[in-house]
């Protein structure tokens, strides 16, 4: 499990309707009226993430950046963008497009790929791995964690932009 970082103060559902007239810090793009990370943490491109975290480490993670654990609201925002794509890169199911299930595992302790080492799973927006690689810590309208996007282990196809799971 890893996680992504964000800027700004949190939105509400409707976040899109108001699209961002303000910029964001390198690293960051605006999604609604926040900044959300292009890159899972440490945010480098080409950077393996950091996986097999726990809530607090994801928070800590963003707090020493100055950055806070996004939403669950801005996630999936800067996964569905304005059209409410089903995946980030589009409606239709690309099997070779993020690390899933499907692909081969890696020889790392952290099963994940470097970050945007898949130039297919992008959004238009430029987001990086929002389906598969790491699932990813985001807050919950109750302040506490869920996981969104799916992680390499998910089945094939399931990544989806409103894929979601609870860390019990």
């Amino acid at each position: 499990v890893g996680f992504r970082c964000c800027r700004g103060q949190p939105t509400s559902p409707d976040m899109l309707d108001s699209p961002a007239k303000f910029t964001c810090p390198e690293g960051l793009t605006p999604v609604g009226k926040s900044c959300v990370s292009i890159h899972e943490f440490p945010g480098k491109a080409g950077e393996r993430p950091r996986g097999n975290l726990d809530w607090t480490a994801a928070q800590e993670g963003c707090q020493s950046q100055g950055l806070r654990v996004c939403t669950s609201q801005e996630w999936e925002a800067a996964c569905e963008g304005s059209e409410g794509r089903r995946w980030p890169y589009g409606d239709v199911y690309d099997a070779d497009a993020c690390f899933l299930l499907s692909s081969p595992r890696t020889d790392q302790a952290v099963n994940a790929r470097p970050s945007g080492s898949l130039p297919a799973c992008s959004s238009p927006e430029g987001i990086m791995d929002l389906s598969g690689n790491l699932w990813e810590w985001t807050r919950a309208a109750d302040g506490g964690g869920v996981l969104r996007g799916g992680g390499w282990d998910f089945s094939a196809g399931m990544g989806q932009c409103r894929a979601n799971a609870s860390a019990d």
